[in-house]
């Protein structure tokens, strides 16, 4: 199985859109592996929900396994547990890897890994911010979830790791 491990700040807004939107896409399409997503906060408050409008907004697109989601501080287990790791901007990107050395190799920026390089923008944080910043977010994460499906569907080289 491919654990794919979506970090941002507080695990309320863009991860976990992030994880819900690849699992919804998951399940559509065939894969030759499994895949499982899920997502964490370098800097959550441990059993937050997330953000209204990311509720709202999910349910619109017909995901409504969201409003169970509870925020998860990142730890070393889930770094070591996950295959990739995407974080949502370059600054989350180095401190991931100041605080988990070991995630290099398997850490990148979402906008990135999804460009194959060409695009090294941050998506924001829309936490408190209006709905069309919600919206706009969403809309980034889910250009590049469509871009990794396609990689996941073009024959992504899993190789076997921890718990696998």
């Amino acid at each position: 199985m491919l654990k794919i491990l979506f970090v941002c700040t507080g695990n309320t807004c863009r991860s976990p859109m992030a994880a819900s939107l690849l699992q919804a896409e998951i399940a559509t399409e065939s894969l030759p592996f499994a895949v499982e997503a899920f997502s964490a906060g370098l800097d959550a408050l441990d059993g937050a929900p997330a953000a209204e409008p990311v509720i709202d907004l999910l349910k619109g697109r017909g995901i409504g396994d969201i409003e169970s989601h509870r925020a998860v501080q990142l730890n070393k287990n889930m770094v070591v547990e996950a295959d990739l790791i995407f974080v949502m901007t370059i600054d989350q990107l180095q401190h991931l890897l100041n605080l988990f050395p070991e995630a290099e190799g398997k850490t990148y920026l979402l906008t990135d890994y999804a460009s194959n390089g060409t695009d090294k923008d941050d998506i924001d944080d829309p936490f408190g911010c209006g709905l069309k910043k919600y919206q706009k977010s969403l809309e980034e994460i889910y250009n590049c979830i469509k871009k990794i499906m396609l990689k996941l569907k073009g024959g992504y080289q899993h190789e076997a790791g921890p718990g696998q």
